[in-house]
């Protein structure tokens, strides 16, 4: 069973100790902006899964099933969803804070 949460423990391991810093430093640019940020993964969530599914349909990359927990939403394993949700909530968070120390 820990064979399949190989994908997610790697995940996990690579983008929520940069996330949680984030929020911790700059709670109040996070919490002021969170419908900003919800609208960005919202609409990254759209892109990434019409992106991931037509590349794994085409055989662009794949994903070893016994690596991911089986779960799927079309063809992309819910792992790569989690994925990216967290890395387009750090991007927008991080592109607020530039943002931000710009004065723009």
């Amino acid at each position: 069973m820990i064979e399949n949460l190989i994908n997610m423990i790697f995940m996990l391991i690579f983008t929520c100790p940069v996330l949680v810093y984030l929020i911790v430093k700059k709670q109040k640019l996070f919490w002021s902006n969170i419908k900003v940020i919800s609208i960005v993964i919202f609409l990254g969530i759209v892109y990434g899964m019409i992106a991931d599914s037509a590349a794994i349909h085409i055989g662009i990359w794949s994903f070893y099933e016994n690596k991911i927990l089986g779960y799927k939403i079309g063809l992309m394993p819910i792992e790569d969803l989690i994925f990216a949700i967290l890395i387009t909530c750090i991007v927008s968070f991080v592109t607020l804070i530039l943002y931000e120390r710009k004065g723009l």
